[in-house]
């Protein structure tokens, strides 16, 4: 069913979407797989995963929840009202569609980003990306959430 509604040919999509946001101060960005806009007011969002989701699925699940948030984001600020919005996991490798809820807009990622500082700020004697000889960017591995924040990013350059 899922599946269907993602390649509908009545429905628009909108593959490869990049977005960036603020969220408590901190810029998380990234590349929306897949949101397929179904009707007026319903939205899916799909992240496909071609390798064992096994073990990851917190890892995932954060990640869904902030294209569904940055879209919701979107979407409030051009006037949309009354968003209907799905998640998805689509696990190629096991071949299920795993959905995902939409977060509390409030308080969704407190405990993670406190995770991410906590996590880099035990790294802050480490050595700069420079003197382990990086020139350019590499991906922060500090923590399961990668380069998805801008607490990362920074640390990771500097």
């Amino acid at each position: 069913e899922v599946g269907s509604k993602l390649f509908s040919e009545s429905a628009q999509a909108f593959p490869e979407l990049r977005f960036q946001m603020l969220r408590k101060g901190n810029l998380l960005s990234g590349t929306i797989d897949r949101v397929v806009q179904i009707g007026e007011k319903k939205w899916l969002i799909a992240d496909y995963k071609t390798a064992s989701m096994d073990g990851n699925l917190e890892r995932y699940t954060f990640q869904v929840q902030s294209y569904m948030i940055a879209v919701w984001q979107y979407l409030h600020g051009l006037g949309h009202k009354n968003i209907q919005l799905e998640g998805w996991l689509i696990d190629l490798f096991s071949a299920e569609a795993i959905s995902v809820p939409m977060p509390d807009m409030a308080h969704w990622g407190e405990n993670v980003i406190q995770k991410i500082t906590e996590a880099h700020a035990s790294q802050s004697d480490r050595a700069s990306a420079f003197d382990r000889g990086i020139k350019g960017s590499e991906a922060c591995t500090v923590c399961a959430y990668l380069s998805h924040c801008s607490i990362g990013q920074y640390y990771m350059v500097n």
